[in-house]
Order: C-alpha cells, then sequence, then structure tokens
C-alpha cells in the first residue's frame, strides 16, 4: 500500500535523575497532568508523558546502572535534550533511505500498533534521533502508541497550546540543517531565506550557531502559550532560571510563544 510521505515533530525526550520530581516540577509550571507513565526494562528506564496539544514531552530516568539514560546524564551534566523524535510514513522506507546514508540504527522495534528505528548519534550528531510509525496515527489526534491509548483525554490547552519547534546548537548550522534535510523527508516547502532551518509537515527544526570549542547539543523546545507570564511565574517559584521568554529545564530552554504572534 503507497502511503503519502509525511514528517512531524512528535515528541521530545528530557533525562532526569529523579523522575517523580521533575514531574512534579513540570506540572505545576505548565498546569498538566501526566498522560502516561510506565516501566521499560528493556532500555533500563522509566518514563512520564505529558501531552501538550498533540506533540509530548517525555521525561525519562534510570532505573539501573549503566544504561544509555544514565550515560547520558553523566556524560552531559544536565545539559541537551535526551531525544528528539518525529512521526513517519513508514519506517522500512526510512531505514533503506538512511543505509544509503551511511546512517546507522542502533535499534529498532516492529509491533501490532508502532514501528520505531533509532539512529546512532554519532552519525546524525546533536542528539539521539527516533523516526516512528503509528498504524493507527495517520492524524495527531488519532492513535499514538507510546501515549497509551486514553491519551487524548489528558489534552488541555488552557496553559500551553502546542509544541512547534525544535532548536539544536552546532558548529556549522547550515550543514547541519542539510545533513538532517536528507533523512528527514518533508512535504513542506523549505524558506530559501532560512538555510539552517528545516520546515516538517509539524513543526519546525532550527539550527543555530555555537563557538567551535562549544559541545553541540539539542538546546530548546518552543511552545504556544496563552498565559507566558504566569507560567515565568510558577517556573520562577520553583526555582527554575527563567529569562523573559524561557525557562530552563532538564536540559534544555523552554522557550515560551505567545498564542497571538504564533
Amino acid at each position: 500500500m503507497e502511503h503519502k510521505t509525511y514528517t512531524r515533530l512528535r515528541q521530545v525526550c528530557l533525562a532526569t535523575e529523579n523522575i517523580r520530581l521533575s514531574e512534579g516540577i513540570l506540572a505545576r509550571v505548565l498546569g498538566l497532568s501526566p498522560c502516561h507513565r510506565s516501566t521499560l526494562p528493556d532500555y533500563g528506564l522509566e518514563n512520564s508523558l505529558f501531552v501538550i496539544g498533540a506533540s509530548f514531552i517525555e521525561l525519562v530516568a534510570p532505573i539501573e546502572k549503566n544504561t544509555a539514560v544514565s550515560r547520558f546524564l553523566k556524560k552531559n551534566n544536565g545539559l541537551g535534550g535526551y531525544m528528539a523524535i518525529f512521526d513517519c510514513e513508514d519506517t522500512a522506507l526510512r531505514k533503506q533511505l538512511l543505509n544509503l546514508q551511511f546512517i546507522d540504527i542502533i535499534a529498532e522495534r516492529q509491533g501490532e500498533k508502532a514501528d520505531l528505528i533509532q539512529l546512532d548519534p554519532r552519525k546524525t550528531g546533536l542528539t539521539m534521533v527516533e523516526l516512528d510509525h503509528h498504524k493507527e496515527g495517520r492524524r495527531r489526534m488519532d492513535g499514538y502508541e507510546w501515549a497509551g491509548p486514553n491519551w487524548q483525554k489528558h489534552v488541555y490547552q488552557a496553559v500551553v497550546e502546542d509544541i512547534v519547534k525544535f532548536s539544536f546548537r552546532c558548529h556549522d548550522p547550515i550543514k547541519k540543517a542539510d545533513q538532517w534535510r536528507r533523512f528527514l523527508i518533508t512535504t513542506k516547502k523549505q524558506a530559501p531565506d532560512k538555510p539552517a532551518s528545516i520546515a516538517l509537515d509539524h513543526g519546525t527544526l532550527e539550527f543555530e550557531n555555537c563557538p567551535p570549542d562549544a559541545k553541540e547539543y539539542f538546546s530548546e523546545i518552543h511552545l504556544i502559550t496563552h498565559s507566558r507570564k504566569s507560567v515565568l511565574q510558577r517556573a520562577r517559584q520553583e526555582q527554575l532560571e527563567t529569562a523573559e521568554d524561557r525557562f530552563h529545564f532538564c536540559g534544555v530552554d523552554v522557550v515560551l510563544i505567545d498564542s497571538e504572534s504564533s
């Protein structure tokens, strides 16, 4: 069966040593409750998901020593997002494309309801990338296996409406955007005046410059909000680092975009 090609920004995965502490902070700051929790012994972690619009913030914490998450936390010292996750039409087709680009697959899973492939971050740079296909998830509000069967009941958009952008810090933004554009196929027309950004079928990726001696990393997630001032006030109450339009949480800046200007 032929599938229409699409790539959607869908989920950011943030690593923490203490999942219940981080979960409580995020819940209070954004006025949300988790839509799903689980333990994933194959990956040595536990997780907690928050739905924002039809996209997700996932918190993960190690439950064993010497897991990928624990190594990430130790190596990065709390800097950067752990994983960027995208929806696509068919992981098998994407795997063929990645092989042609010499990008290795470090993990894959094929299931009744969803498939995934995880790309080697040594080949992509910046962060681990995961491509998913949810067989009942043609539209964003349809099935999303990782969030459980009833995640739509947790959609609450009075405070934050959606996740619309991921940003990355790297040494050569245009070169890195070009590399990612080749494996993140999208039907969206790319803006010629923004060579260091990628327009997806939902959301945008933006690659920004960092000094040559600085670490490259997954730096920001951008949320549309209806109440930026109150979100920032609650972030300060939680003793998070804040600025005029953002707060820092689990290694990334959460940038708040006023709904009127989005």
